[in-house]
């Protein structure tokens, strides 16, 4: 479930970004030396004109700069600052994002204590359905035989369709914790996906 988890790829681009943050406010702390190099090369040229070809007036020149420079920050403590709240804001994500991992663990064990229990529901409801079928089946007969009473036989009926509402309810909450579970473990969308791509 974590792997498929849109919100916990979300904080962990945000963690990362604060990590690259903090990278940046401490550079500004230190000291920086730059290296520059520039290259030129040149001459005079005269257009033709009739023929489109340039012809070398004067001599060819050529000329190269290479420069360093140091800069020393002479108070760094609004870097210092920076760098500091770079850092609690790097905790503050790192915080986020174990919070929401544990927070996707509970709900993927949730999901599945509950797919789990659905599906138990669903055994026992379909035993209790045998059981009232065969029940009303049996009132009916002794109805029929002259041993029960309408109201005996149709209360058992009532409880056949009792049994079969719980069994559908049973049904629909399996099919709910199912598709949850689906949903957290990142396998819901692409089985739709396939399913949409055949319309």
């Amino acid at each position: 479930a974590r792997h498929s988890s849109s919100a916990l790829r979300a904080l962990e681009a945000d963690l990362e970004a604060s990590r690259d943050r903090v990278t940046v406010a401490r550079d500004t702390t230190l000291p920086r030396l730059d290296l520059t190099a520039s290259m030129g090369f040149g001459g005079v040229w005269n257009d033709m004109g009739v023929t489109d070809e340039l012809q070398l007036v004067a001599d060819l020149g050529f000329s190269a700069m290479v420069g360093l420079s140091l800069e020393l920050p002479l108070s760094n403590a609004r870097a210092q600052a920076n760098l500091a709240e770079s850092r609690l804001r790097v905790d503050a994500a790192e915080l986020r994002y174990e919070a929401r991992e544990r927070q996707i663990e509970v709900e993927a064990l949730t999901a599945l204590e509950r797919h789990e229990t659905a599906r138990n529901r669903v055994e026992l409801a379909s035993r209790s359905l045998e059981i009232a079928r065969e029940l009303a089946e049996a009132e009916l007969a002794a109805l029929q035989l002259g041993t029960t009473t309408t109201y005996q036989t149709l209360e058992a009926q009532a409880s056949l369709r009792r049994a079969e509402l719980r069994l559908l309810r049973a049904l629909i909450d399996q099919t709910k914790a199912a598709i949850t579970l689906q949903h957290l473990t990142g396998r819901l969308l692409p089985q739709y996906a396939e399913i949409a791509e055949g319309l």
